[in-house]
């Protein structure tokens, strides 16, 4: 056990260097950073919560897609829960006031769910490269249980890449201006050795990969885009053989269709452009600061402090554009949503429906009662009517469902 003098070194007891640093520290900044961080826990607890919910609720969502998103959330879920709480008491005490065992511990659980969540992003971005760029090998090789066994070596990897640190072999310290126990960049850290195979295998080969694989889908989705305009410059000329009402109908149903695929197209390049914007904004200034303590550079405090905010907002941007951002998941986490909401007024909602049905059907027949050709009381079932352009938008939409950026 470390001595009283090497404790407070390792782990900073206290900010002794905070006079110089402005406004940024004092006490109406901290109380806005504690409010800032208070959101973001709740926030990621109630976004990633409500999605592992929803996939236990409805197994049958989980093809390999949701599998990834849904180990996702867990990862987002473990930050919010078990490593932020700690850092809003660092945040608020202006120290780490929990103790060297658990600085140690904190910083093992958070740099595992770090890198945790770094390599399922990466497996998202291989799954839908190939789902859109190889659909006719993507059934053979991302499988549900070749899903699964990728997932449990993704954890016993980053398991034992995070626990090198407490053998010795790199350091763990309180990061004073992170309000975080996590990995020591420093230029004799480097030496060792583990800081390097860190940040090439977790966090510069991730990154890159995750930037080609997002950036050959949307060049092929731009691509594709331009081409069909090609090939189908306007809705007029193939319709101008049509004559009388079919020709008006077959134009608004061909627009129609047209309409629809243009808008698939937008919302998938938004998307990308989104997955590559919140990766690079949420976790490259982390990155960067890191490389830059590593070379022995001073890094403004500040810096350091909106860096480490950017990423932990990762944890609700995250289930955003991978799970919000999907018609099905939305739909489910919707419904859910309005179950939990009308839970408590179910049995007082069934009675005023079943009131309602029969002060209907009761006046229905009085109405009906007195005229001369009675009708019968019947059950309508509504059916709804779609054109051939909108059946075989849902057939195709039903049949890529688990494809989606």
């Amino acid at each position: 056990m470390p001595g009283h003098g090497e404790r407070c070194q390792m782990i900073s007891c206290n900010f002794t260097e905070l006079e110089h640093l402005g406004h940024f520290y004092d006490t109406p900044s901290i109380i806005l950073q504690a409010v800032a961080l208070t959101l973001i826990i709740l926030s990621a607890f109630m976004a990633n919560g409500l999605m592992c919910l929803v996939f236990y609720k409805r197994p049958h969502l989980l093809n390999v897609a949701h599998i990834f998103v849904l180990n996702l959330a867990i990862c987002n879920l473990a930050i919010a829960v078990l490593a932020l709480p700690f850092t809003l008491g660092a945040v608020v005490s202006q120290s780490w006031p929990f103790g060297t065992i658990w600085c140690l511990s904190q910083a093992f659980l958070f740099n595992t769910l770090v890198m945790g969540s770094t390599s399922t992003v990466l497996m998202v971005s291989l799954d839908r490269y190939y789902a859109i760029m190889s659909s006719l090998k993507y059934p053979y090789v991302f499988t549900i249980f070749r899903c699964k066994v990728l997932i449990g070596v993704q954890w016993i990897i980053v398991i034992l890449a995070a626990a090198p640190p407490l053998a010795g072999w790199g350091k763990y310290t309180f990061q004073r201006y992170k309000y975080v126990c996590s990995l020591e960049w420093k230029p004799g850290r480097m030496a060792d050795g583990y800081n390097i195979v860190v940040g090439i295998f977790f966090y510069a080969i991730p990154t890159g990969i995750i930037c080609w694989c997002y950036g050959r889908i949307f060049i092929a989705a731009v691509s594709h885009t331009k081409r069909r305009n090609k090939v189908y410059p306007s809705t007029e000329d193939s319709t101008h053989t049509a004559t009388g009402e079919s020709s008006g109908s077959f134009k608004r149903n061909t627009m129609l269709f047209e309409a629809r695929k243009k808008v698939r197209d937008f919302k998938a390049v938004r998307t990308i452009l989104l997955i590559i914007l919140t990766f690079m904004l949420c976790r490259g200034p982390y990155f960067i600061i890191s490389g830059i303590e590593a070379q022995g550079i001073l890094v403004n405090p500040k810096w350091q402090t909106c860096a480490m905010f950017l990423l932990y907002s990762e944890t609700v941007i995250n289930q955003c554009i991978y799970g919000y951002l999907n018609r099905v998941t939305r739909f489910e986490i919707w419904r859910m949503v309005k179950l939990i909401v009308n839970q408590g007024n179910q049995s007082t909602t069934m009675t005023e429906s079943d009131e309602f049905a029969s002060t209907t059907t009761s006046s229905y027949r009085m109405k009906t009662f007195g005229k001369r050709k009675m009708v019968p009381s019947i059950n309508v079932i509504p059916v709804q009517l779609n054109t051939i352009a909108e059946v075989t938008e849902d057939v195709g939409e039903s049949n890529t469902g688990s494809v989606y950026i």
